[in-house]
């Protein structure tokens, strides 16, 4: 039997790694403020090394990529690349800010890609009760991240206005959500993603530097 190479192999790495891996990441800052750094460390490396991996899958293997996404299950977590790059970069700032805050940026770049692509091609579908489902707000919701962990970049009005985003998405959305909820089941291969909704709103409590942010801009 003929062996596969490393890169035909990585045609069939799930896409649930990058979401692991960016739980891992977040996780581990906390890990890193009680003073267990080397937790903080070993996480963000493994972390960085899935979304190198996964990007070598989209890039050699664009075509499994763009079927993935044919997939609303899977197109609404496909942001969890940028989610987990933006997440990386905070944390690579210590050693290699101006490298870290490009790449940083880049990362809110392709999550704005990843929210007007889904909006294109499946918000239309929102009456549709199997494809309406909490997992949407990893897409519109995801961007918080980069305002929450990103303050080291020195980007107050990008920050303000992604917080302000966030936000009156979610709270817009919230009402249509709710009903979908109350009145159908949620699909049973996507049942654990109605936790997903708490994400938003526990990312924007973590952002009290968009209020120092903001006083920044006031005029003294």
């Amino acid at each position: 039997m003929e062996r596969q190479s490393f890169l035909a192999k990585l045609e069939f790495l799930p896409l649930g790694v990058v979401p692991a891996a960016m739980g891992l990441a977040a996780l581990s800052n906390i890990w890193g403020s009680l003073g267990f750094h080397w937790v903080n460390t070993l996480s963000m490396l493994l972390a960085g090394l899935t979304w190198l991996l996964y990007l070598s899958k989209v890039v050699f293997h664009w075509k499994t990529c763009v079927r993935e996404y044919q997939n609303i299950y899977l197109a609404a977590i496909y942001c969890t690349l940028s989610i987990l790059l933006m997440l990386f970069t905070a944390w690579l700032a210590r050693w290699f800010f101006m490298p870290a805050k490009i790449l940083h940026l880049l990362g809110v770049t392709a999550h704005l890609t990843f929210i007007g692509l889904f909006t294109l091609r499946y918000l239309r579908r929102w009456r549709e009760p199997d494809a309406f489902v909490p997992n949407w707000y990893v897409t519109y919701g995801g961007i918080l991240i980069s305002p929450a962990v990103g303050g080291i970049f020195n980007v107050p009005l990008l920050h303000t206005l992604i917080f302000w985003f966030g936000l009156i998405v979610y709270w817009a959305s919230l009402p249509f959500m709710a009903a979908r909820l109350w009145r159908w089941p949620v699909p049973e291969v996507v049942l654990h993603t109605r936790l997903i909704m708490l994400a938003p709103p526990a990312i924007s409590l973590y952002c009290p530097r968009v209020r120092t942010q903001r006083s920044r801009l006031s005029p003294e």
